[in-house]
């Protein structure tokens, strides 16, 4: 993969307040425990899949069955109880004529998508946090839940795979089967050779399923693991015994199933030194047939389920050797002796069917004095004028409110479907300033642009943009209830460190998103903001821009400055330049791949004055290469934000980012940073990838290489996230400040590639021959 080929941005936001409170990108679906049952769970199927009643009919009936497991498990301490399903808004009024309002696709619980081709059809959980912080999503497959034969001969029963999932997705449990070349054998306290398994009570013999001999397990023997493409060892279970329980061994596929991975070698050395295969291929597991409980560490308890703290799996690694039970009574779920044993219960889920709807956006603009400041008013309208006219996908609808002692509505609720309808209602975004702050006025306001005609706000989403303190009532205190108990979800964008810091409680009792805009240098933090507000929401769509550069930079007279960016072939479709000068006039040119040029003489080029603005649209598709740019003009900043489409059945290259928390309390603080990079579902390793940490002004920013290397913040190396820790605070002079996250990731010396690895928490299949011959390699 040409070492240029990744080159995407993303803006996201961390506030540090009284309490280092900080904030990324819209979070999954809320789910709760109470009464031992869990709501707000939600699952999601992708535009991309065809309309099939059937979908929803054995996911239904899949879920049913894992909820009785599941409430087994627990020891009747949990079960599901009430499910949304979000279907496309392609499919038909047959089906659902309830439109969603906050439910949408990138906050699901449960996505319904396209094959992961690092995993093929196999269901698993995209997780990267550490112990104990749940996954972000579990992902099923449109094959998985409708070849129910397929499913049941692959994975035995489906119900199973989502209980194991469960335990990744809620809890943050690990593997305790092998997940790595050298960990499926270890000695045991006797320096007996053992399988990795969740609990050693489970007993067994190996047999070579080439031959039906039994295996000679003593060091030297070469017996079994002499790595011999044609004499694979299994390990059966002893039937003799009866087995009932294994935690996460028990949630295999089946998922009553022991595995190993014939990896490894083994010497004459007594200690039994493991070394790696050259071409370790083949996975054997063998069905244990009555197992109900998640491993523990109870010894006086049931035996067969006792925690195996010995075993070099995931799960001891990740949890420093605790079992599943005892990192399941720590969470939320059951700490405190909550949702004790419930008797009795009807594990029967409740089901919503509701279909996606556009997004409603009302962008609520501070238009007070203050925003005459260092030319905040223009700052505002060049942004937002780029956000209507490119960022918002066709069919979604913005609306317009303007504050200051009061608030007026500029524009009630406009569908986009064309450039006219953006150049319309971006031609109304305000250019003055006068009066005092009322947030709580411009906040009244908002909500009855998503109520007028009658409608219902619940879903609707509120943009506010200020850089002031309010002043005036009603306040923000004053309004929350009331949007909270109508469902409206407020973004907000602090313009400077000035902005009132109650923007912060807003968005998050709301569940939008804030942003930070530091103002001055050169941070694009309002146009990240801006562009974050679609892309969180709207990330998995192919109609959202992909953002390839955004980056400010300083132009100096009499010189240059020189840019590029790569367009690959995935994307290429509506590619916009954009060039947003701070004073003077700007001299652009860009430059194709194939030596064209474009100019202010060429008809992609479009100059806006009044909005200190250049305008660079490629017709057609993009031709892939290297675009380069050059700018010239008086001494000032000038942002440049460049954006392409996805082609017509590509998968795109998508990078993501979160933070560890949403509140830091440690002393001295600190946060983890975790950046996703991915070509579709499948992790893109060796890329180079940098946050940067815009801190309060007089500061400057700090940059933190992130690694996918398997240490530190990072769980799990070559799996496409990118992790590391951010420390340098400045609490001493200012406790009270916000800090804004940049990441760019690009392709990195010519070893970025698409890898699929043997990584997180992915199901082993029982017969994975098959699944491993379906699914390509690094």
């Amino acid at each position: 993969m040409n070492a240029a080929i990744i080159r995407r941005v993303l803006g996201c936001t961390l506030f540090l307040l009284f309490s280092y409170s900080v904030d990324g990108l819209l979070p999954r679906s809320k789910i709760t425990l109470q009464n031992n049952e869990y709501s707000g769970i939600l699952i999601a199927i992708n535009e991309g899949i065809r309309e099939n009643v059937e979908i929803l009919d054995n996911l239904k009936e899949m879920l049913t069955d894992a909820s009785s497991l599941l409430y087994q498990a627990t020891k009747q301490r949990a079960y599901f109880k009430d499910i949304t399903i979000l279907i496309p808004r392609t499919w038909s009024d047959n089906i659902t004529n309830v439109l969603a309002t906050t439910e949408i696709f990138d906050t699901a619980n449960v996505i319904v998508d396209a094959q992961n081709d690092r995993w093929g059809d196999n269901p698993y959980s995209n997780q990267f946090g550490p112990c104990g912080k749940g996954a972000e999503f579990t992902h099923l497959t449109e094959r998985f839940i409708l070849d129910k034969d397929w499913t049941l001969y692959t994975y035995g029963d489906p119900a199973r795979v989502i209980v194991h999932e469960w335990g990744h997705l809620r809890w943050g449990l690990f593997d305790e089967y092998a997940t790595t070349d050298t960990g499926h054998f270890y000695l045991n306290e006797k320096r007996h050779v053992e399988i990795t398994r969740c609990s050693d009570r489970v007993t067994g013999t190996e047999y070579d399923v080439m031959t039906g001999d039994q295996c000679n397990l003593k060091p030297g023997s070469g017996q079994c693991r002499t790595c011999i493409a044609d004499s694979i060892p299994t390990w059966i279970i002893n039937r003799r015994r009866r087995v009932h329980s294994c935690s996460q061994v028990s949630w295999i596929q089946s998922l009553f199933a022991m595995a190993l991975v014939i990896t490894a070698c083994h010497t004459s050395d007594i200690s039994l030194t493991i070394y790696t295969c050259m071409s370790p291929r083949v996975i054997t597991i063998t069905h244990i047939p009555k197992v109900t409980e998640f491993c523990h560490s109870d010894k006086s308890g049931d035996k067969k389920s006792l925690h195996n703290a010995m075993a070099p799996n995931d799960q001891n690694i990740q949890c420093s050797y605790k079992s599943s039970w005892d990192v399941m009574l720590e969470s939320e779920d059951f700490a405190s002796n909550s949702n004790p044993p419930r008797p009795g219960a009807d594990t029967t889920p409740n089901f919503r069917i509701v279909k996606a709807a556009p997004l409603r956006i009302v962008l609520v603009l501070d238009v007070s004095g203050s925003m005459n400041t260092n030319n905040r008013i223009g700052i505002l309208n060049q942004l937002a004028s780029k956000y209507i006219k490119a960022t918002v996908p066709d069919n979604n609808f913005v609306g317009i409110v303007e504050f200051s002692d009061s608030a007026t509505i500029t524009s009630q609720l406009v569908e986009l479907q064309s450039a006219t309808d953006r150049d319309t209602l971006a031609n109304l975004l305000p250019t003055t300033v006068t009066g005092s702050t009322c947030i709580g006025c411009g906040l009244n306001r908002a909500s009855d642009v998503l109520e007028n005609g009658g409608k219902d706000a619940r879903g609707g989403i509120i943009l506010l943009i200020t850089d002031g303190q309010e002043n005036v009532d009603p306040r923000i205190d004053d309004v929350t209830p009331g949007l909270i108990n109508k469902g409206v979800l407020v973004d907000t964008i602090a313009f400077t460190n000035n902005a009132d810091i109650k923007l912060l409680d807003l968005s998050t009792n709301t569940y939008g998103l804030p942003f930070f805009y530091p103002e001055g240098g050169y941070s694009t933090g309002l146009g990240d903001g801006l562009s974050t507000t679609i892309t969180s929401r709207l990330g998995s769509s192919t109609d959202v821009p992909i953002e390839l550069e955004s980056i400010s930079v300083p132009i100096t007279p009499g010189s240059t400055y020189y840019g590029y960016t790569f367009i690959d072939a995935t994307i290429g479709k509506n590619t916009k330049f954009f060039f947003l000068w701070a004073t003077s006039q700007i001299s652009v040119i860009v430059r194709r791949p194939n030596g064209g040029v474009i100019d202010d003489s060429s008809p992609e080029y479009r100059l806006d004055n009044p909005r200190k603005s250049v305008y660079v649209e490629i017709s057609g598709i993009a031709e892939p290469g290297e675009w380069f740019y050059e700018i010239s003009g008086p001494s000032q900043s000038v942002q440049v934000s460049i954006q392409s489409g996805v082609r017509d059945g590509a998968l795109p290259i998508r990078v993501s980012t979160s933070t560890s928390d949403t509140l830091v309390t440690e002393i001295p603080p600190s946060i983890s940073i975790y950046t996703q990079v991915r070509l579709g579902y499948t992790p893109i390793i060796g890329a180079d990838v940098t946050a940067t940490v815009e801190r309060p002004a007089s500061y400057p920013p700090v940059d933190v290489k992130l690694l996918d290397n398997g240490a530190g913040a990072d769980i799990k190396k070559d799996d496409g996230v990118y992790s590391g820790v951010f420390l340098d605070f400045v609490t001493a002079t200012c406790p009270d400040c916000r800090y804004n996250i940049k990441v760019n990731a690009k392709g990195g010396d010519g070893i970025t590639g698409v890898c699929v690895t043997n990584a997180n928490s992915g199901v082993l299949p029982l017969r994975p021959r098959e699944f491993i011959q379906s699914v390509s390699v690094c």
